[in-house]
C-alpha cells in the first residue's frame, strides 16, 4: 500500500497469507488515509456496522493497529525534520520583524517552553520510576521463593 508523500508500505503476514479479504485490506486502506472513519467508509460503501464487526476480529484489528502505528510513525519524522526550520522562521521575527511580529513571536516562544519544560520534567520522573521499578524487579528476582 502507498499513502502520499510515503514510503512503500510493506504488507503484513496476515495480508500476505491473505488472512484478510481484498475489501478489508481496502477497508483499512480507506479509514486510515480519510478524515473520519465514516468517510472512509463511504468512499468504499462498506457499512458502518461490517467495519465494527471486522475490529472484533484479531486479526484485522492487528492489521488496522499496525498499519495506524506506522502512519503515526511517518508522521512524526516528518514533523520532527519540521522543527529546525520552524525555530529558525520563529527566530528571524524575534530578530527582525516588526514589533507587533516580535511580540507575538515571542509569546508564542514563551507559552510553548513552558509547555516543553513541564513535557520534560514528567519525563525524567517517569525515567526515575521505569529504573525503580527496574530495580525493584531485579531484587526480587534475586529473593529465593519470590518469584
Amino acid at each position: 500500500m502507498k499513502t502520499a508523500g510515503t514510503s512503500k508500505r510493506i504488507p503484513s503476514e496476515s495480508v500476505r497469507n491473505r488472512t484478510l479479504s481484498a475489501r478489508q485490506v481496502r477497508t483499512i486502506a480507506a479509514v486510515l488515509m480519510s478524515r473520519s472513519v465514516e468517510e472512509g467508509l463511504r468512499s468504499i460503501r462498506v457499512p458502518k456496522s461490517t467495519f465494527y464487526t471486522w475490529l472484533a476480529d484479531p486479526t484485522f484489528k492487528a492489521e488496522f493497529d499496525r498499519q495506524e502505528r506506522e502512519i503515526a510513525e511517518e508522521a512524526m519524522v516528518s514533523l520532527k525534520g519540521l522543527v529546525r526550520p520552524a525555530v529558525n522562521a520563529v527566530k528571524q521575527l524575534l530578530e527582525k520583524g516588526a514589533d507587533s511580529v516580535r511580540l507575538r513571536a515571542a509569546i508564542t516562544v514563551l507559552e510553548r517552553s513552558e509547555a516543553v519544560l513541564a513535557m520534560d520534567k514528567v519525563l525524567r520522573r517517569l525515567d526515575k520510576v521505569e529504573e525503580e521499578m527496574h530495580e525493584l524487579w531485579e531484587t526480587r528476582k534475586k529473593t529465593p521463593g519470590v518469584e
